[in-house]
């Protein structure tokens, strides 16, 4: 049974709010922004409970994300800097992260 995808979209938020600007000092004015560049559905494989020598074939949401930041105060410039990729893999079924890179 598939996960709806509202609650793919929950676990894609706390995803990106967790792991990347969470490190960000209380006082720093850097702005991150996560644009969804493309989505699609799919298979992918993950390790087979006890036997990780071998491999399931689950459904999957693919994303990909282009990633961008700026500090106004450092760099005097309010346009976005450094866009960068991100790809994430959600498992259909339970909502969890199955790759990111």
């Amino acid at each position: 049974k598939l996960l709806p995808f509202e609650k793919i979209q929950e676990r894609i938020k706390q995803y990106i709010s967790y792991c990347f600007p969470g490190s960000q000092p209380v006082d720093d004015t850097t702005l991150f922004r996560y644009d969804l560049e493309k989505l699609t559905f799919g298979y992918t494989y993950i390790p087979a409970y006890g036997k990780p020598e071998h491999v399931w074939a689950v459904p999957a949401w693919l994303l990909d994300f282009g990633s961008s930041h700026n500090n106004p105060k450092l760099s005097g410039i309010k346009e976005q800097e450094e866009k960068t990729w991100l790809y994430v893999t959600f498992n259909a079924m339970d909502g969890g992260v199955v790759e990111a890179g």
